[in-house]
């Protein structure tokens, strides 16, 4: 794993941090406020990856390090072992970090949707396209619509160890930012890397810090998150760091 992608986990971990205490000090919202609690829970899946990559970095990729895991407690593996074992532990929280991510941001917009209008959307309830398709279109940030289904499509491919298998037959094709982005039916999709998931997720802030500072949610006096129960402490968001 390269000090470079460790550092850009690292810069995307303090950007979600900054904007949430950016938007508390702006707005006056309280820590357990859902506009606040978003930024909160993106950290819950950004950080342990974070520290993951590390891990693998400076102890799993160290023959020495696994060698307590052989027959005997002292034999290193084979460079080829050390290898397989650096590229399943990446690929795993490869995976990881596209589910936690997008729940963090699916289980948030549905907060947002019942905020805007309690019976929207079955009580926020429906699939993942109406609820983003009506929050876009309440907040106006309908542009960060093909960024969401990228990042769906993303995330269902892990449901398949990275195979596209769609409900329905045939391919799709999304283009953001000017790149076109194909997920071919029954093929891996090669163009998701770790990399390219936090390029996608410096865009998804974007996307939030635009919903929740739009005129139909931020002028909503208290947004609850029941993911943080007051009996839990929090640690996030010191606006002081």
């Amino acid at each position: 794993m390269a000090d470079k992608e460790i550092q850009n986990l690292a810069d995307l971990r303090n950007e979600y941090f900054q904007s949430g205490g950016m938007l508390q000090k702006k707005f006056g919202w309280k820590e357990n406020d859902a506009r606040i609690g978003v930024f909160a829970k993106c950290l819950n899946a950004i950080e342990p990856v974070l520290f993951s990559l590390i891990f693998c970095k400076e102890n799993l990729s160290n023959p020495m390090w696994q060698a307590r895991f052989s027959k005997d407690h002292k034999t290193p593996p084979s460079a080829e072992e050390v290898q397989h074992q650096v590229d399943s532990y990446l690929m795993y929280q490869q995976y990881s970090y596209a589910e936690l991510f997008f729940a963090s941001i699916e289980s948030s917009m549905r907060i947002f949707v019942r905020a805007i209008d309690p019976e929207a959307c079955n009580q926020g309830k429906a699939n993942f396209a109406s609820i983003s398709d009506f929050l876009l279109k309440r907040t106006d940030t309908e542009k960060y619509k093909p960024l969401l289904e990228l990042f769906r499509l993303i995330r269902n491919t892990s449901h398949n160890n990275g195979i596209y298998l769609p409900e329905r037959e045939g391919n799709r094709s999304i283009t953001w930012k000017g790149t076109e982005y194909l997920f071919e039916e029954g093929k891996s999709v090669l163009f998701v890397t770790m990399p390219f998931l936090i390029e996608l997720s410096k865009d998804l802030r974007e996307m939030l810090v635009d919903i929740v500072e739009s005129k139909n949610l931020s002028n909503i006096q208290e947004i609850l998150d029941p993911t943080f129960p007051e009996e839990w402490p929090l640690r996030i968001l010191n606006t002081e760091e």
